[in-house]
């Protein structure tokens, strides 16, 4: 869905179009489908990641997004700028290598939530988990949902957002760019949190308008007491 309109940027936009693949239209009739089935979104808080700003546009993830708090992520591209030192130190560039060791060094005395390294901005970014659920309780897996790892190998399996581009204008099915809708619109209701986390929020919504569909995360969830 395409706001008409030439002053309307890009990350306010939500484009619906027709997807080629067979598996993404088969995941976009499940979305679909799940919407009726498991109509309650229910929130259960942020994870944060690293992501690098990209020469063409978007930001492009690191692996391993998920952590439960701001400086897991930062300790996080700590860790990659000590690798981009290595690297560096091993091409004989002491020019970089000594600007990636400044940079390592100073997320270990400062909770810096932007860097500029080498011409390249990195930043910690966030991301709210959802679920789905319904009368018969949370979403389960989906069958178009990846599942490569076999039993007791799931660890061999890489992340699947590693390398994901967060680009809001991206083309996305009917179903996604409705969730979309959905989930840019959704506000905490006053009283059912704190107020500075509601003010957080809302003020998330002006900064951030835009938004992206990261890939789904599994975890699981216990039957107790009828909840």
């Amino acid at each position: 869905m395409n706001i008409p309109g030439d002053d309307i940027p890009g990350y306010r936009t939500i484009r619906v179009g027709a997807l080629e693949a067979p598996v993404a239209a088969l995941a976009d009739l499940e979305a679909w489908r799940a919407r009726e089935e498991f109509p309650d979104i229910c929130f259960s808080g942020p994870v944060f990641g690293v992501a690098r700003e990209r020469g063409l546009g978007g930001w492009e993830l690191h692996p391993y997004f998920g952590a439960l708090a701001p400086q897991a992520a930062r300790d996080s591209m700590g860790s990659h700028f000590r690798k981009l030192a290595h690297d560096a130190e091993q091409s004989s560039d002491l020019a970089g290598h000594a600007q990636c060791l400044r940079a390592a060094e100073a997320l270990d005395r400062k909770a810096l939530d932007e860097v500029r390294l080498l011409g390249t901005r990195y930043r910690v970014v966030r991301a709210d988990r959802f679920v789905r659920s319904g009368p018969a309780g949370p979403e389960p897996p989906r069958p178009s949902d990846p599942d490569p790892g076999g039993p007791g190998r799931a660890n061999e399996v890489p992340d699947p957002a590693a390398g994901f581009v967060i680009d809001p204008v991206t083309v996305t099915g009917m179903a996604e760019g409705i969730l979309k809708l959905d989930l840019l619109d959704a506000i905490y209701p006053a009283g059912a949190v704190p107020p500075g986390i509601r003010g957080d929020c809302v003020e998330a919504a002006r900064m951030h308008p835009g938004g992206v569909l990261l890939p789904p995360a599994f975890t699981v969830a216990e039957l107790a007491g009828g909840r």
